[in-house]
């Protein structure tokens, strides 16, 4: 089980529990994600099996997902999951047995990234075809979603993946691609 206000640290091979090298085992792991409201780990292990730590009970949730996370954001009682069959499960942590959302992408290939948006309506998702997709939680008015292309070398014809996206707390955001730049939108 996760404890309150410890760390926890993801290598690509492994989660680690700290502080010190006597503190809990060691896990395989694949995705894993500091949720910052309340300093806990929630980790995504290659067994496709999403871990939240319950905030009251000091013990952990799990819940199966259809396949391995590949991306992962968290803001507030907001969980967005991206896994390998294109497929976004939303959750709310206040409830996380089961998703309150799940979706296919709408993006044609991997998801690369994902951040929640800081007010909890929506995420971007960025996917290895060099686009980004704006989406909200609510399905209520649909057309408020799109996709656009981004990191792109027009001269060549290149496309490059979208490697991260941050979102500032006025609603702008950045990506950054493996083109090495970074653009504000």
């Amino acid at each position: 089980p996760f404890l309150k206000k410890q760390l926890y640290a993801l290598g690509v091979e492994q989660i680690k529990q700290y502080p010190g090298p006597e503190a809990g085992p060691e896990q395989k792991g694949q995705c894993a994600l500091d949720a910052q409201h309340d300093a806990q780990c929630i980790a995504v292990l290659r067994d496709s099996v999403l871990r939240v730590p319950q905030q009251l009970l000091c013990t952990q949730c799990t819940v199966q997902l259809t396949e391995r996370c590949y991306a992962m954001s968290a803001v507030g009682s907001l969980l967005v999951c991206a896994t390998a069959d294109r497929k976004i499960s939303i959750y709310n942590l206040a409830q996380p047995q089961r998703p309150f959302n799940a979706s296919d992408s709408p993006l044609r290939h991997q998801s690369r990234c994902v951040a929640c948006f800081p007010d909890q309506s929506g995420f971007a998702l960025g996917s290895i075809e060099g686009r980004v997709a704006i989406q909200y939680v609510q399905d209520q008015q649909p057309s408020k979603n799109f996709a656009f292309k981004c990191h792109r070398d027009n001269q060549n014809n290149d496309i490059y993946p979208v490697n991260a996206i941050a979102f500032h707390k006025y609603g702008t955001f950045a990506t950054a691609g493996s083109d090495g730049t970074f653009h504000s939108w």
